[in-house]
């Protein structure tokens, strides 16, 4: 279920963490929609697109809600997928988005992607405490 030894390293420190109650809600794999289906202009049915993000979790000390990717090198196709779920989720302050080395464990920084407030439906902002 990981995808990499690394991936399956971050795991046991979350789940440690979650152990000594640092963390709380923690889920594996945890996907949300990026690009709900639709039909283009020729009557083409295109299905949903969805980020698959390696964990999610609650940090108990700050209330934020981590989503966190192990990676060793980040594709164009990865790189766009996380950018996108970022603008999704832009309007909800109490969340972050990591991504994780591979080697060392920690977080190599995250993006602020400036378009609060831009197309954000209801049903994003529902979301910012949950999952797809």
């Amino acid at each position: 279920w990981w995808d990499s030894h690394a991936e399956y390293r971050y795991d046991l420190v979350l789940a440690e963490r979650e152990r000594r109650d640092e963390i709380t809600d923690l889920e594996r794999q945890w996907e949300v929609e990026i690009i709900a289906p639709f039909t283009d202009t020729w009557g083409r049915r295109h299905p949903a697109r969805t980020l698959r993000a390696d964990f999610r979790y609650v940090e108990v000390s700050t209330g934020f809600t981590f989503i966190d990717d192990v990676k060793g090198m980040v594709t164009r196709d990865a790189a766009l997928r996380w950018e996108l779920a970022q603008s999704l989720y832009s309007e909800c302050k109490d969340m972050r988005w990591r991504l994780i080395d591979n080697e060392t464990l920690a977080p190599v920084g995250t993006r602020t992607v400036a378009l609060v407030g831009k197309g954000v439906t209801g049903d994003v902002r529902e979301m910012c405490g949950g999952g797809a």
